[in-house]
């Protein structure tokens, strides 16, 4: 397995990767508006539980991208630095949050595993989709470093215990040409047992497996199902029933110990 903090290799497939797709980012795209009604339950669900009276806290957006997770936060009042490896997906997120008249931000492109900031800075630390890119035990202890000693990690990371999604995924990356398939479909629950060396779980949630399939049926049979039945029974099967390994989809929130 490689390093993927210090493969250069891999972070420049990285970089480039997301630089090409910055190029597409709309600037009036933030979430959730821009996420699929079947796929957004997650993003709401941090939304209304962990976006509010957000006044001058200091927010992290970790792997940043184009700023479309940071958005809603900077709405609710939060300061947001933001840092990402690609920098035209550093110079899209300026560009969308002056579109938006937002004020508090400042973007970096810097790298994720070692952050100019001072210990003990942040409030809020937000990471979506981004672990699969970076060697955990760097990331997770450098978090641990730059957060409060009262502050918290939300996490929102597609995993890969369901065997169906993760070989979706697997040949799916095959099948766009991508170098380093294999280490792109890495994330899995029991990897978050690195975190815990540095934070206590204060809360795990699990979405998306009725909805992954709604979304099929919508998109290639044109049949729509509601969303929030297979909300609903997501939300039984996954977390009720504690079936979680179907789930596609996890929201973690860590805190300091």
């Amino acid at each position: 397995m490689i390093d993927k903090s210090e493969n250069k290799n891999f972070t420049n497939e990285v970089e480039s990767h997301f630089d090409a797709k910055a190029l597409n980012d709309n600037l009036e795209d933030f979430v959730p508006h821009c996420i699929n009604d079947y796929l957004r339950h997650p993003y709401d669900y941090i939304n209304n539980l962990h976006c509010k009276n957000l006044d001058d806290k200091i927010v992290l957006d970790y792997c940043c991208g184009t700023g479309i997770n940071s958005v809603i936060f900077s709405k609710n009042g939060a300061k947001i630095k933001g840092i990402d490896i690609s920098g035209d997906s550093i110079n899209k997120a300026k560009k969308k949050f002056k579109k938006h008249n937002l004020n508090n931000y400042e973007f970096y492109k810097m790298d994720a595993h070692s952050l100019n900031f001072e210990d003990n800075y942040f409030d809020y630390i937000i990471c979506y989709k981004s672990l699969l890119y970076l060697n955990l035990e760097k990331s997770f202890k450098e978090l641990n470093r730059v957060l409060k000693h009262d502050g918290k990690i939300i996490i929102l990371e597609n995993i890969g215990d369901n065997f169906i999604f993760y070989y979706y995924r697997f040949f799916k990356h095959i099948s766009k040409s991508k170098k380093y398939a294999s280490e792109l479909n890495k994330v899995k629950t029991k990897n978050f047992n690195i975190a815990y060396k540095y934070f206590k779980c204060e809360e795990s949630q699990y979405f998306d497996f009725f909805t992954i399939f709604g979304k099929l049926i919508k998109d290639k049979l044109k049949i729509g199902i509601s969303f929030k039945f297979l909300r609903c029974l997501d939300y039984f099967l996954l977390n009720k029933l504690k079936i979680s390994f179907l789930s596609f989809t996890l929201v973690k929130i860590l805190k300091k110990k």
